[in-house]
């Protein structure tokens, strides 16, 4: 799911589209993927959809709740 986000996120074979990137990166980030939970709280630490793209206010205390559910053990299973 990470591989079609970051697609959409630098526009490569698709249409640079951030807010398509953050949904892909949402639904990786659901079924506990490390890596899909640290990008998709960096769009709220830094209050963006990444690179240009503004799609999220920027929102500390979600972006910490991603950062921290990462590795817990509910998420090993992913």
């Amino acid at each position: 799911m990470t591989d079609i986000a970051w697609l959409y996120q630098n526009g490569q074979g698709v249409a640079q589209d951030h807010a398509e990137a953050m949904k892909w990166f949402q639904k990786a980030a659901a079924t506990g993927f490390t890596p899909g939970m640290i990008t998709f709280g960096g769009f709220y630490g830094n209050g963006s959809g990444g690179r240009g793209g503004s799609v999220v206010t920027q929102d500390s205390a979600e972006a910490r709740r991603w950062y921290q559910s990462r590795g817990s053990p509910q998420t090993q299973q992913a």
